[in-house]
């Protein structure tokens, strides 16, 4: 049985090296709590958030705050991650 392929993690190149010192990587929109879409129509969505209020590792995102937190739907509510 043969190993897999899997895609390389790109790292960073150092200032001193001539590099930036940062990776490009994915990109999320960012919204607030009241702009998200409905939990329901975005299973596995990811977003941005930037008015959680004392966001919990897991827990459902409330609004109201000013922590900015990642946010994922399971088809009934979006949770931090």
């Amino acid at each position: 049985m043969s190993a897999a392929w899997q895609e390389p993690i790109p790292t960073p190149v150092p200032l001193g090296m001539g590099g930036t010192g940062s990776v490009v990587g994915p990109k999320f929109s960012s919204t607030t709590i009241a702009g998200l879409p409905a939990a329901a129509a975005s299973a596995g969505q990811v977003f941005i958030v930037t008015d959680a209020l004392l966001p919990a590792l897991g827990g459902i995102v409330a609004g109201g705050g000013a922590v900015t937190v990642c946010v994922w739907s399971n088809g009934t509510n979006w949770i931090v991650i």
